[in-house]
């Protein structure tokens, strides 16, 4: 507020708190006219108040609430991930997975999708198996996790690499980490299949 406002103001005031203190002292003995007279000052000067102060400060407020722009957020380590992956910079993108990896060691997708940026986009399946075998032993992942971990592995020693000795290995593992699971019936069905296709060879 510029210094021209706040003295009109504090005038404004004065003179508004002077005629309030006249209503009150001398209300019983004032004329009808006189009464007429000081609820037209003191109407004029709460107007010039509402005008001069109260709505302008009423606007700016009702103006910033729905009219100001929000802050901006802070991209989050997944979306500048996924940023750089779409732009091509996938060393860019590794970076990003492998600091939210640092920041999660509980999380399984930032390797994820490491080895899955080495295997489609670098056309580096063995630094993918890599990955994959580096975070399963580092870790002390769930089971589920490390399970996930262990079938992909074996996914890619078959498909990538045509190594049904090491994609049987890991199946192996499976089945003797978690018997009688999910994971070692999947592992069990997925052995018969590599020894059919064996077998048609």
């Amino acid at each position: 507020m510029s210094n021209k406002k706040l003295i009109t103001l504090n005038l404004a005031i004065l003179i508004l708190g002077l005629a309030i203190w006249k209503i009150v002292t001398r209300w019983s003995v004032w004329e009808i006219g006189e009464k007429f007279v000081v609820i037209m000052i003191a109407l004029i000067i709460v107007s010039i108040l509402t005008v001069m102060f109260i709505l302008p400060t009423l606007g700016d407020f009702v103006g910033n609430f729905f009219y100001s722009a929000p802050e901006k957020a802070e991209p989050d380590a997944y979306t500048k991930a996924a940023s750089k992956l779409a732009q091509g910079d996938y060393a860019g993108a590794i970076r990003e997975y492998q600091s939210l990896a640092r920041e999660e060691p509980s999380a399984r997708f930032p390797i994820v999708e490491i080895a899955k940026i080495q295997l489609e986009k670098l056309e580096n399946p063995d630094l993918a198996i890599q990955t994959l075998e580096t975070s399963l032993t580092q870790r002390d992942w769930p089971d589920d996790d490390a399970a996930f971990l262990m079938f992909r592995i074996a996914e890619l020693q078959l498909e990538q690499k045509g190594n049904a000795a090491l994609a049987t290995e890991y199946l192996e593992g499976v089945i003797a980490r978690f018997p009688n699971t999910r994971h070692s019936a999947n592992a069990t069905h997925r052995l018969h299949d590599i020894e059919k296709a064996n077998l048609n060879l």
